[in-house]
C-alpha cells in the first residue's frame, strides 16, 4: 500500500513541473530536454512507428493532378505531357549551351565585341574560291573583317541586300601582313605571347585552307626557332588598328623554298575551320 510519503513526493513533483512549465525560460528547459529525451525513445520511436502504418492504413495518401484538379485525367494523357515537357526541357538546354557559347565569344573579343554582329552562315562558295556567304540584309560593306574568338577569318568581298560574300584569308586573292610569335612562361612563370625577332612578312593565300609565307630569310627563320603551331597574328597597317595582333592562323610547315633555298617557305592553317562555322561576327561599327 502506498505510504503517504510516496503521495507527497508525488504531489512535490508536479507542483515543481507545473512551476516549471509555467515559469522556467524556455532557453534553461531545452537544455536539460536535450540530456534526459533519450530515455523517451523506447516508447516513442515504435509509437510513432505505429502510428503511421495506421494514419496510412486509414487515409492513404493518394497522387493529385495539379494542372486539373477538379476533373483528373486519364493516365495516357500525363504520359504525352510528360513526353512534350521532356523535349521541351532538351531544347531549352540546348538553346542556354548556344547562348553560354555566344556570351563566352564576347568575352573572349573583349571590346572588340561591341563593334561586331553576329552574321548567319549560309555555306561556302559554289566555286573555286575559298568564301562563305552570309545572310546580311543589305546591313554589310566591302572591306568589313569577319572574325570569331579563335581569330580573323577574312573580310567582306561583296554585300547585297540578300546576303554578302566573305573572302577567307586562305583564298588565292587574299593578301596581307603579319607576325609571327608564340606563347612562353616568363621569368614568373606566367605565360605570355612572345613575338618573335622577325620581319613583318608577306602572307597570301594559296587555297584549300592554307596561306603562305616565302619571303623571309632561311636564316633568320631558324635563329628565331618558328616551328609547327606558332602562331601568325595580323601587322597590317591597312586594317583596323583594333584588330592589330590578332590571331590569323598556326604554322603547319617551316622548310626551304623549293625555288631558293636561302628563302623560307611556311605553311600556314587558319586559326578555324570556316566550312564548320554556322555563324561569325563582322566588325560593322
Amino acid at each position: 500500500m502506498t505510504s503517504l510519503r510516496s503521495y507527497q513526493i508525488f504531489a512535490i513533483g508536479m507542483l515543481l513541473a507545473l512551476l516549471a512549465a509555467l515559469f522556467l525560460p524556455n532557453r534553461v528547459s531545452d537544455r536539460g530536454r536535450s540530456h534526459v529525451q533519450i530515455l523517451f525513445a523506447p516508447v516513442a520511436v515504435p509509437t510513432r512507428w505505429v502510428t503511421g502504418l495506421v494514419h496510412g492504413a486509414v487515409w492513404p495518401s493518394r497522387s493529385t493532378d495539379d494542372a486539373s484538379p477538379a476533373a483528373p485525367r486519364a493516365a495516357e494523357e500525363v504520359y504525352r505531357e510528360n513526353d512534350q515537357l521532356r523535349v521541351e526541357l532538351a531544347n531549352v538546354a540546348r538553346q542556354l549551351e548556344h547562348y553560354k557559347s555566344r556570351a563566352a565569344e564576347r568575352e573572349a573579343l573583349g571590346q572588340i565585341s561591341e563593334r561586331c554582329s553576329r552574321y548567319r552562315v549560309m555555306g561556302g562558295d559554289s566555286g573555286p574560291r575559298d568564301a562563305l556567304s552570309l545572310l546580311a540584309g543589305g546591313s554589310l560593306e566591302p572591306g568589313m573583317v569577319a572574325l570569331t574568338r579563335d581569330g580573323i577569318i577574312g573580310r567582306v568581298d561583296r554585300a547585297g541586300v540578300g546576303g554578302a560574300q566573305v573572302r577567307l584569308l586562305s583564298d588565292k586573292a587574299s593578301k596581307f601582313t603579319g607576325s609571327f610569335g608564340r606563347y612562353e612562361p616568363n621569368s614568373a612563370g606566367v605565360a605570355e605571347f612572345r613575338r618573335f625577332d622577325l620581319p613583318a612578312t608577306l602572307v597570301q593565300g594559296i587555297g584549300e585552307g592554307r596561306m603562305r609565307s616565302g619571303l623571309l630569310d632561311m636564316k633568320l627563320v631558324e635563329a628565331a626557332g618558328l616551328k609547327e603551331n606558332d602562331w601568325l597574328i595580323l601587322d597590317d597597317t591597312a586594317w583596323p588598328e583594333a584588330l592589330r595582333w590578332f590571331r590569323v592562323g598556326r604554322v603547319a610547315t617551316v622548310r626551304p623554298s623549293g625555288q631558293n633555298m636561302l628563302v623560307a617557305e611556311i605553311i600556314i592553317h587558319p586559326a578555324v575551320d570556316a566550312k564548320q562555322l554556322r555563324d561569325v561576327m563582322v566588325m560593322d561599327k
